[in-house]
């Protein structure tokens, strides 16, 4: 609860200087954003590891094996940081590096879910 008011309260501060800095430096209020971005997202990481952390001792109660576990704490993780930076490129007005970006991160996320769909397409095989 103390990360999402601190993310909330920089947010705010971080909204109300680049609003007041766009018009006038929008070049600086782009550096203002990426900043904030970066301080945001090293907050959530920390964050994020309490998940993870979890997660690792769920798997070892449930004798899960971590190459079904990895791949997918690794995608979300892409998928976080994909919509972060498409976001920053578009409001950087580059519609089109937000694109590839976007084609970039989708394309890794498969290549990284392969071992699961690997994983599920031998279960299924041993179920017929």
């Amino acid at each position: 609860m103390d990360e999402l008011i601190r993310i909330t309260v920089l947010a705010v501060l971080g909204l109300a200087m680049t609003l007041l800095l766009k018009r006038d430096i929008p070049p600086l209020a782009l550096v203002i954003t990426v900043a904030l971005l970066i301080v945001i997202l090293m907050i959530t990481i920390n964050t994020l590891g309490q998940v993870n952390t979890f997660i690792q001792q769920a798997a070892e109660v449930a004798e899960l094996n971590s190459e079904i576990l990895v791949p997918l704490l690794k995608t979300v993780a892409i998928a976080i940081i994909v919509r972060v930076f498409a976001s920053l490129c578009r409001d950087a007005c580059e519609t089109a590096i937000a694109s590839a970006v976007e084609i970039a991160g989708a394309a890794i996320a498969l290549v990284l879910l392969l071992p699961l769909f690997n994983a599920v397409l031998e279960l299924t095989v041993q179920l017929l």
